[in-house]
């Protein structure tokens, strides 16, 4: 079996720019006071990058990474039981958009897809886990996940396509 170390460095660079993102924006106080799990989503960001420049396998390999050692590393293992399903439902509903959809749909889409798609997820998840219906704030989650998604979005767009491809391939 032949180990291909420019992918594993890869996966691991991405991660680690993932987690670091994901660690800076939970040092940040909430964007909305009453709403305090509303933040931009920077390490999605990568995982969309990465889902483009490295496929759907690595995608998934750098979510679960940066999702377990954000919770780790952030103090917060209980975090891990609305990020991971959300994040995952979230990547696949993004990858389906990406792989089936993109040449008629721009990459903001896709991203606020996912956004929305992961409010929606994690909502439901802090509903049982709760045992209360918390989905009337939905409507809410929905507004901040568009904003939040078409702006993670842009920021994909924008590095895929002017960094240079000798960057990160």
């Amino acid at each position: 079996m032949k180990v291909d170390t420019k992918r594993i460095a890869r996966i691991a660079f991405l991660t680690a720019v993932a987690l670091i993102l994901s660690l800076v924006e939970n040092a940040f106080p909430p964007i909305l006071s009453f709403a305090p799990g509303v933040k931009l989503g920077l390490a999605n960001v990568v995982c969309l990058i990465a889902l483009i420049i490295s496929g759907i396998t690595d995608a998934y390999a750098i979510l679960l990474a940066r999702c377990l050692l954000a919770s780790v590393f952030g103090g917060n293992i209980s975090a891990l039981m609305y990020s991971v399903p959300a994040s995952l439902v979230s990547l696949t509903a993004m990858t389906l958009m990406y792989t089936l959809l993109v040449p008629k749909i721009g990459l903001v889409s896709v991203s606020v897809t996912g956004a929305c798609v992961f409010n929606a997820v994690q909502l439901c998840v802090a509903s049982a886990v709760v045992k209360t219906n918390l989905l009337s704030v939905l409507p809410l989650m929905l507004f901040t996940s568009i904003i939040a998604g078409a702006f993670t979005g842009l920021v994909a767009w924008c590095v895929v396509r002017y960094l240079p491809k000798n960057v990160y391939m």
